[in-house]
């Protein structure tokens, strides 16, 4: 047998092919070279990856926080719209310091709507508190019908102790502030929710100012 050009010869006369010098594999500098390559490309996309889903979370507290905040503010400026006294010798409020408001209100439950002979009527005069717990680190609503137990529950969480919640006029306007329940026309809420566990802290606010008209003593 002929070997071709460039292959070697066992001592048995059988040609051994040898490997052309283009067909040689990776060398281990290579080798290490491509997976340090790779590695980088992997920790890059990871990076952007987390960055991203960080973000989501971030837009996504912050508009849940933002939410919670304004729903807290309606359903205390619905509930203040119908404050209303229960005589002519008697406030609609009945307590009014910077961290909790309670006062004798018109509030419509489920009880009454449902029942037809009611609905037509004016429900009567409910004890409503907003009060801050520190005990449960929330803004609380509690409902005290004449007829029926107090429900209390929690209506916004985050909020500061020692913050500034209500601030009470003796106008409509919001100008001239007020320490006598008995003159109380207007009342001025700040709330505001701090949200944590994303890394970072997100407090949002809401200031508005709720009109009472009927806290004009009633015969």
């Amino acid at each position: 047998m002929t070997a071709r050009p460039g292959a070697g010869v066992l001592s048995g006369g059988e040609p051994v092919l040898r490997r052309a010098r283009g067909d040689a594999g990776m060398s281990l500098v290579e080798l290490l070279v491509a997976m340090g390559i790779t590695s980088v490309l992997l920790v890059a996309l990871g990076s952007v990856f987390v960055a991203e889903l960080r973000g989501t979370t971030e837009v996504r507290a912050k508009t849940t926080t933002n939410a919670e905040v304004r729903l807290a503010a309606d359903v205390i400026g619905r509930r203040l719209r119908v404050a209303t006294p229960a005589s002519q010798t008697t406030a609609a409020f009945l307590t009014t310091t910077p961290s909790e408001v309670r006062f004798t209100a018109s509030v419509q439950d489920a009880a009454w709507v449902a029942d037809p002979a009611q609905a037509a009527q004016d429900p009567p005069l409910t004890t409503v508190t907003y009060r801050y717990d520190a005990a449960l680190d929330c803004l609380t609503e509690t409902i005290a019908p004449a007829s029926a137990a107090a429900r209390t529950t929690c209506l916004l969480r985050g909020t500061s102790p020692g913050q500034t919640l209500f601030t009470y006029y003796a106008d409509s306007t919001g100008t001239a502030t007020t320490t006598d329940p008995v003159a109380v026309r207007s009342v001025g809420l700040s709330l505001s929710s701090t949200a944590t566990g994303t890394g970072r802290a997100f407090t949002s606010a809401v200031t508005t100012l709720v009109t009472c008209p009927n806290t004009v003593p009633r015969a």
